[in-house]
């Protein structure tokens, strides 16, 4: 048999097995790529729900704080003493205390809340020594940032972490363009004892521009509208409940985003503070926002693509996204390494194959000859 038969022989071969294999990879990565996605997302939706919920409850929690703390009768008795003892200091009253309890307070800065009293005698300082532990201790326990008790007129009468909107007035103040004044605002127009009002996250001049949220309620005793209890949220409870988990491989994260489209919760893969910095502008996003749930893939805030469950996330006035992803890379890589590997296989089979044509066309040859 001449070398061109036999190769034709061979080349046949190698082509029917090669296609035959080519075939059989192509099926079995389809397959393992279809499964791979199915996995991820089941993961991913699983991930994104218990979390949901997990943030929903903290805020239904702080919710079940203002109205516990609004009915009982230490939190009512503390506003009306507190009030009480901050008018009878006059004019001055904001001067007197901010120089009691901030700029002569020995604490250090953040620390403030470490004075029980000031000693100077006044009924303000023996109140204080009297109803401070309480509430001290409910923001060290609830990881709440500060708690404000807020009479009739607007006057911060008191505050755990005394900052400096510490007695200053929220109608006449220089604060009363903030967030925590809204609070007191929509409580004076509407004060319905167990109604909650709440503000989003923006950077509060008070605490160096830090992330706060605020959420408070009217405080009423024997039917009398007395002042207005708000509690000063952190980023933190958020960022514990995103935290990363191993569960999501290596690049996996579940991340908040605000109706500014502003992060919430820390992104695991900046070094620097992303809450109220960075913006994610994705689908995703959009579509959380819109009140949709569902998952895709996407170009993540990274520039990566990803696979993006979402959702959305009624904060009580506001409505927030919470995102659950992981990049496509990560997800695609167990069935790319069995393509891989079946292309190897196709390959050295393909090739024995050839070989193997070679060999028996030879072999007939000699036999004819023979």
């Amino acid at each position: 048999m001449r070398i061109s038969n036999r190769l034709a022989v061979a080349l046949v071969l190698f082509a029917s097995i090669a296609v035959s294999t080519g075939t059989l990879t192509f099926i079995a990565t389809n397959m393992a790529m279809e499964n791979a996605y199915r996995q991820y997302t089941k993961l991913l939706s699983s991930e994104l729900e218990s979390r949901r919920l997990r943030v929903q409850n903290y805020l239904t929690q702080v919710g079940y704080d203002l109205s516990i703390t609004a009915n009982s009768r230490f939190a009512q008795h503390a506003l009306i003493d507190f009030t009480d003892a901050f008018h009878q200091l006059g004019d001055d009253a904001r001067d007197t205390l901010q120089k009691l309890y901030i700029s002569g307070n020995p604490s250090p800065s953040g620390r403030k809340n470490l004075l029980m009293t000031a000693k100077d005698g006044s009924d303000y300082s023996n109140l204080h020594l009297e109803y401070h532990t309480w509430t001290n201790d409910i923001a060290k326990i609830r990881n709440y940032y500060d708690i404000f008790l807020v009479d009739t007129d607007g006057h911060i009468v008191y505050t755990v972490f005394k900052e400096d909107d510490f007695a200053t007035n929220l109608n006449t103040g220089k604060y009363n363009k903030t967030e925590l004044a809204s609070i007191y605002m929509q409580v004076i127009e509407d004060p319905v004892p167990g109604k909650i009002y709440a503000e989003d996250f923006v950077p509060y001049a008070p605490s160096n521009k830090k992330p706060a949220a605020f959420m408070g309620t009217a405080v009423n005793y024997e039917g009398d509208f007395v002042g207005v209890v708000i509690i000063q949220l952190k980023s933190d409870p958020f960022n514990d409940i995103m935290r990363y988990s191993s569960l999501l491989g290596d690049s996996g994260e579940t991340i908040i985003v605000g109706s500014d489209k502003l992060l919430r919760s820390r992104s695991r893969f900046s070094e620097e503070e992303t809450v109220l910095k960075t913006k994610v502008d994705t689908p995703s996003v959009e579509g959380a926002l819109a009140g949709r749930s569902g998952i895709g893939v996407i170009n993540d805030y990274r520039g990566i693509r990803v696979l993006s469950a979402y959702a959305p996330i009624i904060a009580n006035r506001s409505t927030w996204a919470i995102i659950t992803k992981i990049d496509v890379e990560e997800v695609e890589t167990q069935p790319l390494v069995l393509m891989r590997w079946l292309i190897l296989v196709s390959a050295i089979f393909s090739v024995l194959g050839f070989l193997l044509g070679w060999f028996l066309a030879g072999r007939d040859e000699a036999d004819v000859q023979h």
